[in-house]
């Protein structure tokens, strides 16, 4: 039958224009099994076929957690990235002396640090395992100098140098994250400690008098991150210790020798002033907004936690618990609701006292800003319960029963749980994302399972040295 036209017409096609269509198609038919032809000829078969099929079409990248770490392979130190999904190894370079380096990443960033007892500090591309640039930090100091990375945000790298026993220099370094180019760099014959946070740079150095026998004081210092210059100095009792708690605040803590209390000062990052200061066993939690401290009630099993304002020490809230460790959700802890509990900014898992002559609790969530209680689990009878990851919905815990468990966020319902002696490297650190949980202790690595607990894959590493995960 004819086609026809848009307007109803047939259309028919001479005999010879029928010929030429023939032969058009059977021309191209004739062009396409050739190509075929010649396609598998080039390619080959079986395994040369599928190796450079790959090569051709190679599979796209892989994207996800790498689990980074030295290994020890017939006898030689590499530096190896394992894909967080399978355990594979996605690339391996031969490192020498791998066990006396160290593997340092920033959260949520893309790029992992190595630094090398030769004084190198090398950047590197987890996915890929291409070196990113590399910087001579030791030259700074001097050959007998140690460094080490001390903080880092969006744009800068800071690392300090230490002396190596008894010669050698300190002193700090700034480096531009990308290029590994140094910004600046001072010599500091007295630094203890140097940290950059949160735009945040201080500097902390001990005041050492010869002919003293007492404990240093401590000189604090802020720096301008981009310039080095100094920015406003403290002088702080004894030999303090101090972290940066936000933009915003600075913490010092220093034993003054009473009962083991630690004296706590709040200041202002801006300008150095002492905003606030308290007694305390210890500082449980600090953030933009608040800081819980906790102590030991005297004659009793029992803790108090105390929550104050960062600003200016006003009480917020007392909570007397059995045993308690903070724990913000999300982990920063500044005011981001979890989807799971709507208006909730921050909460910290505990072990309430219940009943009150016993020496066991129920483990229970707790509003970080009022101390309420958000929920209870009166299955889970524990002196102690140790939040140590968490997801948007789950928390994962272990505790003094030597079990692992994982715990709604909604409500604390127990999800699944398994004996701690199935996950050994839970003793050590654990990461977890999107159900991916992270294990390892030294040697050992592992992903768990997030829905189930069953481990997925184990590897060992070879060397006990430091492991990291980089996110995606």
């Amino acid at each position: 039958m004819a086609p026809e036209t848009s307007d109803g017409f047939s259309v028919t096609q001479s005999p010879l224009e029928e010929h030429k269509t023939g032969l058009g198609a059977r021309a191209f038919l004739r062009g396409v099994t050739t190509g075929l032809a010649v396609l598998i000829l080039l390619l080959g078969s079986g395994a040369a076929l599928s190796a450079n099929w790959s090569k051709i079409f190679p599979p796209p990248p892989y994207g996800g957690a790498v689990v980074v770490g030295f290994a020890a392979r017939s006898g030689d130190d590499a530096l190896e990235g394992l894909r967080g999904d399978t355990g594979h190894v996605l690339w391996s370079k031969p490192w020498p002396n791998a066990i006396d380096d160290t593997i340092w990443t920033y959260p949520g960033q893309h790029t992992i640090y190595v630094n090398t007892t030769s004084g190198l500090l090398y950047a590197i591309d987890p996915q890929s395992g291409h070196i990113l640039w590399r910087s001579a930090v030791a030259v700074i100091g001097s050959s007998a100098s140690v460094a080490s990375i001390a903080g880092a945000d969006a744009d800068y790298l800071l690392v300090a140098f230490f002396p190596q026993g008894a010669i050698g220099q300190r002193g700090v370094v700034l480096l531009n994250r990308t290029t590994g180019q140094t910004i600046w760099q001072q010599s500091v014959p007295d630094l203890d400690t140097a940290t950059l946070s949160a735009g945040v740079l201080i500097v902390t150095r001990l005041l050492v008098d010869p002919q003293a026998t007492q404990v240093p004081n401590t000189n604090l210092q802020r720096w301008d991150v981009r310039t080095g210059q100094l920015l406003w100095q403290v002088t702080m009792p004894a030999s303090a210790g101090c972290q940066v708690v936000s933009a915003a605040f600075v913490s010092c803590s220093a034993n003054l020798g009473v009962s083991g209390t630690e004296h706590y000062s709040f200041l202002d990052a801006a300008t150095g002033l002492q905003l606030w200061q308290h007694d305390s066993l210890f500082l449980t939690y600090a953030s933009a907004t608040l800081a819980i401290f906790v102590d030991p009630i005297n004659n009793t099993n029992l803790n108090q936690f105390s929550a104050y304002t960062i600003q200016d020490g006003r009480p917020l809230w007392q909570r007397t618990v059995l045993y308690g460790d903070s724990f913000p959700l999300p982990p920063d802890g500044e005011g981001t609701s979890d989807s799971s509990l709507p208006g909730v900014a921050a909460l910290f898992v505990t072990s309430l006292h219940s009943p009150p002559e016993s020496s066991t609790g129920v483990a229970a969530m707790l509003d970080l800003h009022d101390g309420q209680t958000l929920w209870q689990n009166p299955d889970l009878q524990l002196n102690f319960i140790i939040p140590i990851a968490t997801t948007a919905t789950t928390l994962y815990a272990l505790s003094n029963t030597t079990a692992f468990y994982a715990l709604r966020l909604a409500d604390g319902r127990i999800n699944w749980s398994v004996p701690m002696d199935l996950h050994e490297p839970l003793n050590d650190l654990i990461w977890a994302d999107d159900g991916q949980l992270f294990a390892f202790s030294g040697m050992q690595t592992e992903l768990i399972d997030g829905a189930s607990g069953k481990v997925r894959w184990q590897v060992a590493f070879g060397l006990h040295a430091m492991v990291v995960i980089a996110g995606y």
